[in-house]
């Protein structure tokens, strides 16, 4: 059953609103606590924004505590994606517009979302000089998701993921930007 929150952060189309996402007062708290941890110690902050469009307003207490935005990495930026590609655009322009990367980690749960949505987002993102802030990964999480079970498997993201996103328009520069420029900066401490 969704809670109350859940159902007031839709709107009434059925698509995730972030302008209407509100965190709990823990939450506020949990997440200022992140940026003061991030000043203290210099290393990245991500978040798991789930299954919603919790991302901006987890951006913004972040950045409003005083994070660098520049390490702050908003995850599962493509857990809702809609067939109208300017709601997402929205989303993702509201994120970059408060300095933080975003996170595309859900390649292979094509239950959410096909890759080749997902896909087609970050080479719009790319295209318009956003690959800097941009990360890719597959959410690797379950033993269902190994190939001994049945799953894509740790290897998806290099014999699936980047070839769709070459033949999505993606240069093999922002592939390798998005594989290993950004995460080196990211995972390193400052």
């Amino acid at each position: 059953m969704r809670s109350d929150r859940e159902i007031a952060s839709h709107n009434e189309s059925g698509h995730a609103d972030w302008r209407r996402y509100a965190l709990y007062a823990s939450e506020r708290d949990l997440f200022a606590g992140a940026a003061q941890a991030q000043r203290r110690t210099g290393l990245a902050v991500t978040t798991h924004a789930s299954l919603g469009r919790g991302g901006v307003a987890q951006a913004r207490l972040l950045v409003d505590s005083g994070a660098d935005p520049a390490r702050v990495i908003i995850g599962h930026c493509d857990a809702h994606l809609h067939d109208d590609d300017a709601l997402d655009l929205d989303y993702y322009e509201a994120l970059l517009s408060l300095g933080v990367c975003l996170e595309f980690d859900l390649f292979g749960w094509e239950e959410l979302a096909p890759d080749a949505l997902r896909a087609q987002r970050i080479a719009t993102l790319c295209a318009a000089g956003h690959a800097g802030r941009l990360l890719i990964s597959t959410d690797t999480c379950r033993r269902s998701q190994l190939h001994r079970y049945g799953g894509c498997g740790f290897d998806y993201l290099f014999t699936s993921v980047i070839p769709g996103l070459r033949a999505a328009g993606v240069s093999q520069a922002d592939v390798d930007v998005m594989t290993r420029v950004n995460p080196a900066r990211l995972l390193t401490i400052r």
